[in-house]
């Protein structure tokens, strides 16, 4: 049994992976801004769900906290927490920016400066993924600062690397088209599958295998794998 903390974990990726590592016997800290009525209706005891009021760094102190009252040692961190919009979405670009930097880079550095004495202490390094995104090196023009901020979390990754080399692996998963939203429509669909040379979606199993793939190889820290049916490549 593993103790696992997830972010972002009330809906879609996050959610999937509680799930999952519930159902396999592995204890998880979920960690959510806002618990969604599924991550509530998981009826078992190897779940904490910490609610953080937003992601910033004593928000991060205080969820690092609640994790080492039970627990001495963390196999696995994903920061999977995410702030998706357009840069458009309100005229504040700035407050805009500030929310997409503390949700993929600040929150995720705190929570793994917080939690690196427990994710040292196992005889393997402990794991620490970070969820990123394909589009973090070719910008969409109506998302130019999550774009910005998830790139500035791949780097992240590396230095984090470095930072905790031989005591812990920092690694990143940037998906493509994964899962579809309920409000995509079935021409939606099709233009974005169309983009990539794999013409399907990739479904959340496909983030999980790759999870378990760095988990297992004790020789991958520092690298970014696209997870997205070669998309990221079909325009070259």
């Amino acid at each position: 049994m593993a103790s696992i903390v997830i972010t972002g974990s009330s809906q879609r990726l996050g959610l999937f992976l509680v799930q999952h590592y519930i159902a396999q016997g592995d204890k998880v800290f979920a960690v959510t801004r806002k618990s969604s009525e599924q991550l509530l209706n998981i009826n078992s005891d190897q779940l904490t769900i910490i609610e953080i009021d937003q992601y910033s760094e004593q928000a991060a102190i205080n969820a690092a906290e609640k994790i080492a009252q039970s627990e001495t040692s963390i196999e696995l961190l994903v920061n999977n927490a995410s702030a998706f919009f357009k840069d458009t979405q309100q005229s504040d670009e700035g407050a805009l920016f500030t929310q997409s930097f503390n949700t993929h880079m600040l929150f995720p550095l705190c929570l793994t400066s917080q939690l690196s004495p427990l994710l040292k202490q196992k005889g393997n390094a402990g794991v620490v993924i970070n969820i990123t995104d394909i589009y973090s090196t070719q910008p969409k023009t109506e998302h130019a600062l999550y774009c910005s901020s998830k790139a500035g979390m791949s780097n992240l990754s590396m230095g984090l690397a470095k930072r905790y080399a031989g005591l812990i692996r920092v690694n990143s998963i940037a998906p493509g088209p994964i899962k579809f939203l309920d409000s995509h429509s079935e021409q939606q669909k099709q233009d974005i599958m169309a983009q990539a040379i794999i013409k399907q979606e990739g479904g959340f199993e496909s983030i999980l295998k790759t999870i378990e793939f760095i988990r297992s190889n004790d020789y991958l820290t520092g690298i970014t794998i696209n997870v997205d049916g070669g998309r990221s490549i079909n325009s070259w």
